[in-house]
This record gives C-alpha cells, structure tokens and sequence, in this order.
C-alpha cells in the first residue's frame, strides 16, 4: 500500500465487513494499484480523487465499491450551482467505480442517489462526453431519502457496533437497509420492512400444550410466550452459539434426545437469559420468566413434557424471522388467551377489556403528557393500562444514548403480592409482555438488555405488605402522579383487614380520612391524595360506590378536592362474567380546593363497547364508547357552546352532583325510562287489558291442551 494512503489513515473497519476510507488526494488509479478496489485501468477517471469509499473487502481479491461520498464545505452546499456540481461529480465517480450508491454532504444536509436507474429528467454530459443519470434514492413513503450520512470516526477498527456514536449507528442502519433493498437499475426505493403476526403460531403451540397438559390457559401462555421471547432474541442474535435458538434445532437435525434439548435449554440457556441478559428485580425477584411446565421451580427441566417442548420449538422454527413483528399481535396476544381462563373469569371484576382501556387512554390524550411526567396504574393487574399508554405514545418515552437508555416519562405500575402460589404470575407476564412491545427497540440496541430489565423492574412492583400499594402513604410534592389511570380492585373480602392494618398507624389514619367502608373507596382516596394539583385521574368504578350511603363520604371527598370531568357508565357484563354496571370516572385534582366546581360535567350511557358481552366476546361494528370519546373532545374543546343530538350524552350542571352527594351519582338514572327504551337500553314493556289478557291465556290453554292430546297418544 502506498505511503501516501497509511499517512492518510484510510481504512477504517467498521462494523461487519466494510472499510471507511479517507481518500482526499489518492488518485483513483494508486487505489487500484493497492487493491483497495478492483484493479483495472479507469481510462480518464484514473487521476480523479474521491473524498471517501466504503468498501466491502472481505474478499481481497475481488474488493465491492458500497458507495462513495463526497464531502463539501457548508458554503459549498448552498447554492443550487455548486450542490449540482457535487451531485455529478459524485454520481461520475460511482458509475465509473460500479459503486451501489453514493452521497454528497456537508454532514448537515445529505442527499442519497443511485447511480444505476436511468432517469430522464436528472441526464447530463460529464467532462467526458458520457451521457450520465442518476435517481434519488427513496424511502418506504417515496419521499426523497434525508436522513444524514455521518460517518466520522477516530480510531481503527471500529468494529463494535455499540460503542459507535448514535449518529454513526443510525448511517450505518440505513446502509444496510439500502444494501438489504437491492437497489439497481429498476429500483431506487428502500424495501418495506416485512412485519409478520405469529398469532396462529401462537394459538398452535397454546392449543399443542392446553390439550397436553391440561393446565390453566394463562399457565399455557406462559410457555407460548417465553419460547417466543427465546426465538426472538435468537433472531436478533443476542443469544450466539450453545444460546441460541438454533443450536437446539442442530441438536434435533442431530437426532439428539428430547432430554438432551430440554436439559440443555433448562440448564445452560434459561440461566443466560435470567441471570445475565435480564436480571431480577432484587426486591421481588420477578423477571420475564418464571417455572413453566417444562421448567419446575427449582429451574430444573420437566423431562416428562420434553417431547411437547421440542414440538414446540420445532413449530417456532418453522415460522418467519421474529424480528419484525407485527404491533397487533403485541397488543392481542394475551387478551386472546387469558380471556379464556378460568381464573380470569372467576376475577372478572379486575379484567378490564382491553377495548375499554384503549378509549379510556385516548380520552386521556397521554401523547400530550410533559416529558418529567409521572404516571401510575396503582392497582394493574393485567397492566393493560400501562402497555396501552406506552403503545400510544409510540415508546417514545424510551431514548438511547451513549449506550444508556433514558426515560422521558417515568411509569409506576404496582401489583399486590400474595402468599398463594403464582400471585407473582402477572408482573412476570407484564415484564415479558413489554419487552415484546418494546421489541423494535430492543432490535435496535441488542446488547442493552440488562438496561431494558432495570426498566422492567423499575416500572412494574409487586407489593408485598399487606396494604400492598395503599401502605404509601407519603404526601411529598415528588412523591405525587401526573397521571393515574386504574381500575381498583372491588371486593369486600379484604376490607376488614386492611381496616385493621390502617388503625394500627397513626401516618396512615392521618392519610385516609373518609372513614371509608370498601376497598374501592379507600383506593379511590389514595388516589386522590396522591395527585399532584392540576393533574388528572381516570378511575373505573362500581356502581355501589355511587349509590350506598355510606360512601357518601367519599364523594363528599371527591367534590371538595377535585373537579369531576365526566361520568361514562358502561353496560352490565363489561367486565368478563361479572354482571355488574360500572363508570368511568375522570377527576382533576383542585389548585385550591376553597374554589367551587363551575365547569359543567360531561355524562354517557354506553351500550356497547366493539365486542359481544357474553362468555365468548366477539368482535363487534358497534361503540358507543367510541363515540362518547369523540364527543367529550368536542365538548373539552368549546364547552360553553357544545351541543349534540345524541341522546346518550346529556350534559350535566355541577350542582345537580352536588345535591346528589348523599343520594347517588349513579348517572344512568338521570335518563327517563322512556329516554331508555328509545335508547335500547331498556325493552319497551308490554301492557294488556283485561280482554287481551283472556285471550292470551285462551290461547296458551288451547297449546297445553293440544301437547297434552299428543303425549295421550304417545303413551297408547
């Protein structure tokens, strides 16, 4: 190599196989010579001199030109004159050089061509009188790629990719999309990233492992769901050699014992992904996985099930990359198990539709929340709330740099811990459940997984005390939500003993005041108190709590530290197999609770919610809930002059909660039975008079008589 390229210090490895070099003044014909591309004479280009080449030259004797660039000066790269001079000159180098596609820039502003689509409109003559052409390259949108090429590096052999700069990361990802999209002479677009849905994979291994062992369907989903985690690290090849995915295929394809795999899964793979890649929390101790039926709790392999567990993975293998999967599937996968289980069903009250949650985080408008803010789901359970309010925000709340992730918004979902076997299962399953919504960004930055698990840990605790989330009782300024979106829980079995544990300390009795009867009402307290002033709370509610009497201190409460938003009651049979009617309650906590309520509430009978509220919840055309969201953003926006013709919201004046408070707020009765029956929501009932009547039971006498003569002859 001429001394002229070592002084330069060109050839910089970077990331897989391509070098960077800084050119400058070797000429085109001295890199030939030194086999930095292929050697052959250039004809009148062998004296030019490009400013940079990166190449692929892993095969020495045959080195690929990827692209070239050339950089200009900012004073350069202002005038459309000296930006067409750069473009031609760059597109002449990369024609003669066979290169796939080059950039011009002056690092703030960048432009993308390929060299190899004849386009009409962009044809010139080079110097040469060569008849030239070029095309943008462009983006899955069909917009003109702009992304800038930054490309600066100061050491050799950069060939970690996470010890890059963002910058240099991001170029080089979308290097390797232009490569991945075969750009030539028919196309200069980038390829649409291929999304898959492996729910019918999903359904198969659930149903392979439902009729096997016969368990639970949420225990059944937790073995679909860690596979699915196994393959798609694999995928992304955070799990290499012994660790990956495909070292267990090898040891089918090796005829290898269904023992031999599941042990080896068991006893070297699991512990890497526990113990290494996604540590515990260290107060709870949960992480993305826990025993399944092929791993007991001792995390030693359930060889009996070793034949069901290599079915499994062979199902996996059979199925696409994972890499790319599709959102829908992220945010249906566990409603479409756990709504079949049993156990769900007998604690329906807590298994919010998942249809419900998303109208009620979009009423929230949580795309709005200040980047410092703090939100919680203080009672989550199946943290639907928490997964939906990330979804909605597009995980932008998530940001890496310098190898570190930050987050803009901090969450703070808490689950109770009980003594009973599996009471850790759900925060296990919602840490696994956001990694696979989180996945796009974990596909971009694989080696940060124990930053991705201290967020998992951060953002969903199990409470252990007895009180489990109400024990915090701390009424600091940062102790405080910007946000608190929740159903609490509702059952009368633990409210004695929480009663118990609150008399005990003074703190506490000095925090929850009402001299609340339930559960729900001394969660909706803890609510209250733990807003910050300004800030909103969404809080689905029974309807019990709105019409006892002895609750009407807690609405006292509500009304003398907050403003109430607006009141959605739901339809009976919302909640799976829990024939209750419940609301949705919007509040904002008081600047100064000496100032009365003045704005008027919004109010909405909803009768269906885009899905069947039978045992088997089919999808459904109809929302009412759709429509009361659209509705309450109309009214948000100009409540002085809202008006509607939907007979399902009536707007009501705040004083009319008022003189209710030690009656009931239960709002669905403020409509006429008459309002209701137009409504659908009540039957309009039948009335007879007397002669009517006579004739209906003639009528019905004449059907038993006949019955009657038919079983007489039946019995002959």
């Amino acid at each position: 190599m001429s001394e002229q390229i070592k002084q330069l210090d060109a050839g910089v490895k970077i990331w897989e196989k391509f070098e960077y070099f800084n050119l400058w003044n070797v000429t085109i014909q001295s890199l030939a010579k030194n086999n930095i591309i292929p050697k052959k004479d250039y004809w009148d280009y062998n004296n030019k001199r490009p400013d940079w080449l990166l190449v692929d030259r892993s095969n020495k004797k045959d080195p690929r030109i990827i692209a070239v660039i050339e950089y200009k000066s900012w004073e350069k790269f202002q005038k459309e004159k000296d930006i067409d001079e750069a473009v031609k000159q760059c597109n002449n180098y990369c024609q003669v050089l066979w290169a796939i596609f080059w950039v011009a820039t002056d690092t703030n502003i960048s432009v993308w061509m390929n060299p190899n689509e004849e386009n009409k409109s962009n044809e010139y003559i080079d110097s040469f009188w060569i008849l030239r052409s070029y095309s943008f390259i462009k983006d899955e949108e069909k917009q003109k790629l702009s992304n800038n090429f930054y490309l600066q590096l100061q050491k050799k052999d950069e060939t970690n990719f996470d010890k890059l700069n963002d910058e240099v990361k991001e170029t080089l990802k979308i290097i390797k999309r232009i490569l991945e999209s075969d750009l030539w002479k028919n196309n200069s677009e980038l390829k649409d990233t291929i999304f898959v849905d492996p729910t019918t994979l999903a359904k198969s291994v659930w149903q392979d492992i439902y009729v096997a062992t016969w368990k639970e369907p949420e225990k059944c989903l937790y073995n679909v769901v860690e596979i699915f985690i196994f393959k798609f690290l694999s995928d992304l090849w955070v799990l290499q050699s012994i660790y990956s995915f495909n070292f267990l295929i090898e040891m089918v394809n090796a005829k290898d014992s269904e023992e031999d795999i599941l042990t080896h899964y068991a006893n070297t793979i699991r512990p890497k992904i526990k113990k290494e890649l996604f540590p515990a929390d260290i107060e709870d101790w949960t992480t993305i996985m826990n025993w399944t039926i092929f791993v007991n709790e001792a995390d030693k392999p359930v060889l009996e099930f070793a034949w069901l567990f290599k079915k499994s993975i062979i199902r996996y293998y059979d199925f696409w990359d994972l890499t790319n999967v599709e959102k829908s599937f992220k945010t249906k996968l566990y409603e479409t198990f756990l709504k079949r289980d049993s156990w769900v069903k007998g604690m329906g009250q807590f298994f919010t539709p998942r249809k419900v949650v998303w109208n009620i985080v979009e009423m929230a408008k949580v795309e709005n929340l200040p980047i410092w803010a703090r939100v919680c789901d203080p009672f989550c359970w199946v943290w639907w709330f928490p997964l939906e309010v990330i979804a909605k925000r597009n995980n932008k709340d998530f940001i890496v740099k310098n190898n570190e992730i930050k987050q803009n918004i901090e969450y703070f979902w808490y689950d109770k811990w009980s003594s009973e076997k599996d009471s850790e299962r759900t925060i296990i399953l919602a840490k696994a459940n956001m990694l696979i919504y989180l996945s796009d960004l974990i596909k971009e930055y694989p080696k940060l997984t124990k930053e991705f698990s201290n967020i998992f840990n951060k953002t969903f605790k199990l409470k252990k005390w007895t009180l489990w989330t109400l024990a915090d009782v701390s009424d600091k300024e940062e102790d405080k939500f910007d946000l608190i979106i929740t159903n609490p829980p509702y059952v009368t079995s633990w409210s004695s003993i929480l009663k118990e544990e609150i008399i005990k300390d003074q703190e506490k009795m000095d925090f929850y005041k009402t001299n609340w009867m339930w559960l729900e009402s001394l969660s909706l307290e803890w609510i209250i108190n733990k807003l910050k002033k300004n800030w909103r709370a969404f809080v689905v509610l029974p309807d019990w709590i709105f019409n006892r009497l002895n609750d009407k201190r807690i609405r006292q409460f509500i009304i003398d530290e907050c403003e109430i938003n607006w009141m959605i009651s739901l339809p009976l049979n919302t909640f799976f197999t829990t024939n209750k009617r419940t609301y949705i309650l919007a509040i904002t906590k008081k600047q100064d609770k000496n100032i009365k309520q003045i704005k008027p509430i919004f109010t909405y009978l909803v009768n269906d919610i885009w899905e069947t509220l039978d045992v088997n919840r089919f999808d459904t055309w109809n929302s009412d809930l759709e429509k009361a969201k659209k509705l309450f953003r109309m009214f948000v926006w100009n409540e002085e002059y809202f008006s509607t013709d939907d007979n399902r919201c009536k707007i009501q004046e705040f004083s009319k909660f008022e003189e209710m408070v030690n009656d009931n707020w239960t709002v669905d009765r403020w409509w006429s039975k008459e309002e209701k029956i137009e409504l659908w929501i009540e039957e309009q009932e039948e009335t007879l008079n007397i002669e009517d009547f006579l004739e209906k039971l003639q009528e019905v006498k004449l059907k038993i008589d006949e019955m009657e003569k038919e079983l007489l002859e039946l019995m002959k």
